[in-house]
């Protein structure tokens, strides 16, 4: 390679290498100036004084078989309608993805029998429990929900009940205890070999978390036992 070949070579490498980006800034600080100036979009402020704003995180709380299922569905008819819901005031229509793992599609007729679908149908999406439950630790679940943002970008996101989530080594168990049952007893007709595959993988379950020392298995019996 002659010495013009060479920086020949030298120049197109430099134009075809895109610059590094600088790294993300980890904190933001602000002069009291600069905060009194601030002017939030239109649609930050959902329902309230400052209880639902878009990007932040609420909780609905309280104690089993309150309505706390119901209040989410409540609150997406708020954002539809612009309607009160439990005596606060949305400012602004607002779309909502209820994500859920308490009611099957019977449970969520009955809770929808009276709703007007007409108007929900633009502002709200609701899912049936999952299959495998709430799986966010699966890059498939994950993907497939970014799809669906991607399609239908919501206000606000709801996670029912947080504690398929969020859990400690207990609700783990018992949560994949719950759904591996489901795999093999409920009433869809399943193929012999796919009764047999769920089998498996309940018994397979089963001597991990004994093995783990996860269930009290003192016997030392395998769950195929």
């Amino acid at each position: 390679m002659t010495e013009a070949e060479l920086f020949g070579e030298l120049a197109r490498l430099k134009n075809s290498t895109k610059p590094i980006e600088p790294a993300p800034s980890l904190i933001e600080i602000l002069t009291p100036g600069e905060v009194k100036a601030y002017k939030p979009p239109p649609g930050t402020l959902l329902v309230g004084d400052n209880h639902i704003v878009r990007g932040n995180v609420f909780l609905i709380a309280g104690p089993p078989g309150v309505g706390k299922s119901r209040a989410t569905v409540a609150l997406a008819e708020a954002g539809a309608t612009v309607f009160e819901c439990f005596g606060l005031k949305p400012h602004c229509r607002f779309s909502v993805i209820i994500i859920q793992n308490e009611n099957g599609r019977f449970r969520l007729q009955q809770e929808f029998a009276n709703l007007d679908e007409t108007v929900l149908d633009k502002y709200l999406r609701i899912s049936p429990p999952p299959p495998q439950g709430l799986c966010f630790y699966k890059e498939q679940f994950r993907e497939q929900l970014k799809k669906l943002f991607d399609t239908f970008p919501p206000a606000v996101v709801i996670l029912d009940p947080w504690n398929a989530v969020s859990r400690d080594d207990a609700q783990t168990v018992t949560s994949e205890y719950m759904v591996l049952c489901r795999g093999f007893s409920r009433d869809e007709g399943l193929s012999p070999e796919d009764r047999q595959n769920a089998e498996k993988q309940f018994y397979d379950w089963f001597d991990r978390l004994a093995n783990e020392g996860k269930i009290n298995n003192k016997k030392g019996a395998s769950a195929r036992a």
